[in-house]
């Protein structure tokens, strides 16, 4: 599956053997909703911006865990102030977006050419928010 946080695309496989390795606990799964999802990535990224590019296992598996509740294929996690202290100060938006655009996307990054700019033009710019 592939996945768009922020500005990388994740190849996320494994399922619940990925939450293993990522240690990210099984009840995230099974007992949380969508909004405890949302709030475990506000989380992550208070603590580290680059949190998806840093942790890449650890995004991969909370954005699993995203999709499974959501349907999205797709995040943006930004802060709404210089200074973040919570997890209320980072705003985020999802959305589904055709596969052949994150195919599109996956090889742009393979190739070292994917830009947040051709991001924001190709999906955050048409959805509405």
């Amino acid at each position: 599956m592939l996945f768009l946080l922020n500005d990388r695309i994740l190849k996320i496989a494994g399922g619940i053997e990925l939450l293993d390795r990522a240690g990210v606990p099984h009840q995230l799964i099974n007992k949380s909703g969508l909004g405890d999802i949302i709030l475990a990535l506000q989380n992550a990224f208070v603590l580290d911006p680059n949190f998806h590019i840093n942790q890449p296992e650890k995004a991969a598996a909370l954005a699993w865990i995203l999709n499974s509740k959501s349907k999205a294929n797709a995040a943006v996690f930004v802060p709404t102030t210089a200074k973040v202290k919570s997890p209320a100060q980072i705003g985020y938006r999802l959305a589904n977006t055709d596969l052949t655009i994150l195919g599109a996307f996956n090889s742009l990054q393979d190739q070292g050419r994917l830009s947040s700019n051709m991001i924001n033009d190709v999906i955050w710019s048409k959805i509405p928010g």
